[in-house]
C-alpha cells in the first residue's frame, strides 16, 4: 500500500473548513478562507535515497485560498524548497511535493517543521513521528469460523491515528477489503464480514500523527489562514494467510498448496494439511 499524492481525506478537510461570511475585513476574510493541508511520509529506505542516505521524508499539500496566492517557499526545518518547480497550480488550489519533483529531506527529523510560505502571509505547525509497527497479534490466527469476528491488534498506542487495511478472498476470484482509519491500537472486523469461504491474506497498517481525518477537526497550523499537518511513518505488512471456513474453493487450494516460494507460506501449509499433502514445499 503506498502512498497517493494528496488524500482524498485532506482534500475534504481542506474544502469544508468554514468560510467567512461573517467576517467585516476583506483581508480577514481572505486569511478565514485560507487552508493548508500537509501530510509529510517517513521511510527508512525511500527510493529516492541512496546507500548514504538511508532515512528520507518526503513531503507534499495543498493550498487553497480565495484568492489564490503566489507560493514562495516550503520549509522543512532546516531544508528550504523555494524553485517553483516544487508546485503547481491547478483549479481552484495549489499542490506541491509532485512525483516528477519530489520534496525530499534525508533526515530522521523529530518532530518535523513544515512552514509554507505564500505571498499573501506564512503558515507553520510541527508534529512528531509515530513510533512503528513491529508485529500484530490476532483473534485467530490458523482458521477462522464462518461469521467469526477478528481483532487485530499491534502493540503500543502512540500514534494520533492508524491506516488500516485487511484484504479478504473468496469464490475463485471475488474479494472484500476493509478499509478504515482507527485512533486506537486494535481492529475488531465483524463476523459478519466473513461470510464466504476464503482467505485473509494481507494486513497493512499505517501510523500517522496529526488531526485526525473526520468532520470537525481542528487544524494543527497557524498564521495564514490555518492547517493541517500530517507525519505518517512506514506502513507495516503482514502476510497472514488465516483461512476462513474451508477455505478456498478445491481447485484454488491446489494451486496455492503447489505454488513454490515464501509467500503465502502460512495458508499453504494449512491447505496442504487439509488436502492430506505433505506439508514440505518443494523448492
Amino acid at each position: 500500500m503506498r502512498r497517493v499524492p494528496v488524500s482524498l481525506t485532506l482534500l475534504a478537510l481542506c474544502v469544508s473548513l468554514c468560510g467567512c461570511e461573517n467576517s467585516s475585513s476583506p483581508c480577514e476574510c481572505s486569511q478565514q478562507n485560507a487552508v493548508t493541508g500537509v501530510w509529510a511520509y517517513h521511510e527508512d529506505e525511500l527510493a529516492l535515497a541512496t546507500a548514504s542516505r538511508d532515512v528520507a521524508t518526503s513531503v507534499n499539500g495543498v493550498v487553497f485560498a480565495d484568492p489564490l496566492p503566489t507560493l514562495q517557499s516550503v520549509e522543512l526545518n532546516d531544508a528550504e524548497f523555494s524553485d517553483p518547480g516544487y508546485w503547481q497550480y491547478i483549479d481552484g488550489y495549489i499542490y506541491f511535493g509532485s512525483w516528477d519533483y519530489e520534496i525530499v529531506i534525508y533526515s530522521g527529523f523529530d518532530p518535523i517543521v513544515v512552514s509554507v510560505r505564500t505571498s499573501a502571509g506564512d503558515v507553520e505547525g510541527a508534529v512528531s513521528l509515530p513510533d512503528e509497527i513491529t508485529h500484530l497479534e490476532f483473534s485467530e490466527s490458523l482458521i477462522l469460523e464462518l461469521g467469526e469476528p477478528l481483532t487485530i491488534s499491534w502493540p503500543g498506542q502512540d500514534a494520533d491515528f492508524y491506516h488500516f487495511w485487511l484484504y479478504y478472498e473468496w469464490g475463485g476470484w471475488e474479494y472484500s477489503v476493509v478499509d478504515t482509519v482507527v485512533s486506537g491500537n486494535s481492529v475488531t472486523i465483524d463476523g459478519s464480514f466473513f461470510s464466504h469461504d476464503g482467505v485473509i491474506w494481507d494486513v497493512w497498517i499505517q501510523p500517522t500523527n496529526g488531526p485526525m481525518p473526520k468532520p470537525g477537526a481542528t487544524g494543527n497550523m497557524s498564521g495564514y489562514g490555518s492547517g493541517y499537518l500530517y507525519y505518517s511513518r512506514d506502513e507495516y505488512y503482514e502476510e497472514v494467510g488465516i483461512l476462513v471456513g474451508q477455505g478456498p474453493e478445491r481447485e484454488a487450494r491446489r494451486s496455492i498448496a503447489r505454488s513454490s516460494g515464501e509467500r503465502r507460506a502460512t495458508a499453504q501449509r494449512t491447505i496442504r494439511r487439509m488436502l492430506g499433502l505433505p506439508v514440505q514445499l518443494e523448492r
